[in-house]
């Protein structure tokens, strides 16, 4: 359970980091134990580690489940890493307290830790690929720490490169796996015999994964943008732990899963022999281009990034060399895991002193520093026994390990004698000029010359900087002092589990960096650094800027990235290119066709309006005509109605009419005996004095016939006056008023309407 324990206390420490975000000291507090825990925790694996390596699995965990496994190579990246961060730590209780987010940057730098340890606690591909990508993500919120558009970009193009190297990584662990059936370390590359396209496949998706991470050129672009942006502890943490990950990686890649075997030296010769070799070039032009680029740098922290740059090369050839040597890579593989220890040291320490100096000056530019030796005398010593290890000094501790990788780099010569080769020798002793060149500029820039006035009242380096930075100094002059303890005590047990053979272990055992030839490589550099530093000086050349057509994101990165995204989306594009010009000739066409359509509907709609005129004309015609026809309706309806009640007055008169008439009959029937022709006389005088001759003329007629009712034994007396036209009607039959009923009046009614109707038409056409 330990290594569990040691992977998941800094997230612990994270989250008590977080309760305490309102208490800066126990904030703090919790930072440092949780990483001095760590690192106590990692010591107390090493004992455990003579009974063999200390393996665990979580077997549910995602499935396929995590694996933990701590051997020496293990144990040795543990201890240096829990060291470094611890002091890295410390040190930013004291810087953050300069600036802003302080809680955040902790929170943070405890999770990327958990990160940096799970990765080189893991025990297969799979675990490791978690918590590589666990580092990544997390370490981008420390890059971007300033939030400046500067820190953004330098930001984005670390999460994107970084999403781009997880990717590589990803599909290089599934076609590994789906070969091999395994995600462990241990070696497969007999399963890949007669496959040499897929597992060339595989060696360059590792490469590129780890090699982006580690800061190999072309893949480096992100070091310079993101190391000098973060702050300092963060960037000696970037520098000197983080793309040590990706070195681990390799070596595990290289020197572990696709390690030498016995039972096959021809395919390994053939492939991983091969690639080693090129492996070797891509570290020395990473080391020549991080040196040259550095050389021309005004900002210290970009001095220190393109260095960290050179100095990965150093390393990543060493374990190209170790690939290229097979069996015999002891020394090679040595010389690199020893400089990955001696460049965590002296690179957190040169970051930690600018940085020092940064939260005082608040600058970056040496050109705009200058003369701090008068101010900062122990910066300064701390400054002068980093840089004599970087440049690789007799005494200090990257002599040793610069000797075995020269070693490295002069073996592969001598294993095929590849003519090649004695160029890699030429370009590692001219880098190692170059490394003293562009650090002897730095030390000018920063203590050397008359300190500016606005420097001279800045107040001393805190006490607790100082302190973590004594440790760093004492270890290294530690390793200077006593090279051998470090190789004998923690990089040979570690190599030891690689599988290289005896003579080749056994042969790093017996090195020593005291010899003639090792002391004579050093003096040639130091003089060619003396010449190149002198002719720089002489022409300042150090102003030199080099146009953006020059850079690598311009030469390499731009057009890689150009064609990735045409091969990626370039059928895509032209498709939709090709759709949206059948769009645009179809939109064409249809423009016209609906132009024509609208001429027509425009036709259209004129006849439509002059129709409707036409027809408005036509209603208000009919509604003037409707309007007549209801006046004359109304006046036909007044008239009708005055009829009706002519009609019905006639009718009460006729009908008062008869009822006099039967009272008259009822008197003369009482005057029978008053006789006959007073009786008649009678009679016709009421008649004509009622008007009613239709009754009149019936008694006449009943007269003539002999019987009359008023005189029934007499004749009727003969009338001889003419009848008018009324009395004529009157005594027809067919004009009888007896005849008229309610049907024939409303029919005699709407005759009558229908000829006014006609009338009055006629009057208007006439």
């Amino acid at each position: 359970m330990l290594p569990i324990l040691i992977v998941l206390l800094p997230l612990v420490g994270a989250l008590l980091t977080f309760t305490n975000r309102h208490h800066v000291n126990r904030r703090n507090m919790v930072a440092i134990v949780t990483t001095v825990a760590t690192w106590i925790l990692a010591l107390m694996l090493i004992p455990g580690l003579r009974d063999g390596a200390i393996e665990l699995r979580l077997e549910n965990f995602l499935v396929i489940g995590l694996s933990f496994r701590i051997d020496y190579l293990s144990i040795l990246f543990l201890v240096l890493f829990t060291t470094v961060w611890m002091l890295a730590t410390i040190y930013g209780t004291v810087y953050m307290s300069f600036e802003h987010a302080q809680t955040r940057f902790f929170i943070f730098l405890l999770i990327t830790y958990t990160g940096v340890l799970g990765v080189v606690a893991a025990g297969d591909f799979f675990t490791l690929f978690l918590f590589f990508e666990l580092m990544t993500f997390c370490s981008y919120v420390l890059v971007i720490h300033e939030e400046d558009p500067d820190a953004m970009r330098a930001g984005n193009l670390y999460l994107f490169l970084g999403v781009i190297g997880g990717l590589a990584l990803l599909l290089a662990i599934i076609l590994y796996y789906n070969q091999t059936g395994t995600m462990g370390f241990e070696s497969v590359l007999l399963a890949f015999e007669g496959k040499p396209v897929l597992l060339l496949s595989i060696l360059v998706l590792f490469t590129i994964g780890f090699g982006l991470k580690a800061g190999m050129a072309p893949l480096h672009i992100w070091l310079p943008k993101a190391h000098p942006i973060a702050p300092s502890p963060a960037s000696a943490l970037l520098s000197g732990i983080m793309i040590k990950t990706g070195a681990y990686g390799l070596i595990r890649v290289f020197a572990s899963a696709f390690g030498y075997v016995s039972d096959n030296t021809e395919l390994y010769s053939k492939f991983i022999s091969s690639f080693g070799y090129w492996i070797i070039w891509a570290g020395l032009i990473t080391m020549f281009i991080g040196a040259f680029l550095a050389l021309f740098q005004t900002s210290s922290k970009k001095i220190l990034a393109y260095s960290s740059v050179s100095q990965i090369g150093y390393i990543i050839m060493g374990i190209g060399s170790a690939t290229y040597l097979g069996s015999y890579g002891a020394m090679a593989m040595s010389g690199a895991i020893y400089h990955i220890i001696n460049h965590a040291l002296f690179k957190g320490a040169l970051f930690l002193v600018v940085g020092a100096i940064y939260i005082h000056t608040h600058e970056l530019d040496i050109n705009k520093i200058r003369g701090l030796s008068k101010k900062y005398k122990f910066l300064m010593l701390i400054f002068i026994i980093s840089a004599l290890g970087i440049t690789g000094v007799p005494g200090f501790n990257a002599y040793p390990s610069k000797s075995l990788l020269h070693h490295a780099v002069t073996d592969a010569y001598k294993y095929n004698h590849l003519v090649s080769l004695i160029w890699a020798e030429r370009v590692f002793t001219l880098t190692s000029a170059l490394t003293v060149c562009y650090f002897a500029k730095l030390f000018k820039g920063l203590f050397l010359g008359e300190l500016p006035e606005k420097y001279k009242d800045l107040p001393d380096t805190p006490l607790l900087m100082k302190m973590v930075l004594t440790v760093f100094g004492a270890i290294m002059i530690f390793i200077g002092f006593f090279p051998d303890a470090p190789l004998k005590g923690v990089v040979i047990p570690a190599i030891s589990t690689l599988g290289y053979n005896d003579y080749s272990v056994g042969y790093v055992e017996k090195f020593t960096a005291w010899n003639r030839v090792d002391l004579m490589a050093i003096v040639i550099t130091f003089a060619l650094a003396a010449v190149i530093f002198t002719i720089v000086e002489k022409f300042n050349l150090y102003r030199i800027q080099f146009p953006k057509w020059m850079s690598v994101e311009y030469l390499i990165f731009n057009p890689l990235a150009k064609g990735f995204m045409f091969l990626c989306l370039g059928p895509s594009v032209v498709l939709d290119r090709t759709v949206n010009k059948m769009y645009h000739g179809t939109g064409q066409v249809s423009m016209d066709v609906f132009k024509h359509i609208g001429d027509v509907e425009k036709s259209i709609d004129k006849a439509y309006t002059n129709a409707g005129s036409i027809t408005t004309s036509m209603c208000q015609g009919l509604e003037h005509f409707e309007e007549t026809v209801n006046k004359i309706y109304e006046s036909a309806g007044t008239a009708n109605d005055k009829l009706c009640q002519g009609i019905d007055k006639a009718e009460s008169t006729y009908n008062d009419s008869l009822d006099s008439l039967a009272s008259v009959h009822d008197k003369v029937a009482q005057l029978k005996e008053k006789g006959e022709l007073k009786a008649v006389r009678m009679f016709d005088l009421m008649v004509k004095h009622e008007g009613n001759t239709a009754n009149l003329t019936d008694a006449k007629i009943d007269c003539k016939k002999g019987h009359c009712p008023f005189a029934p034994d007499k004749r009727c007396v003969k009338i001889s006056k003419e009848k008018s036209f009324w009395e004529k009607m009157a005594v027809s039959p067919e004009w009888n008023l007896r005849n008229i009923n309610f049907d024939a009046l409303i029919v005699a009614t709407l005759f009558t309407i229908v000829l006014l109707i006609l009338v009055f038409f006629s009057k208007g056409i006439l």
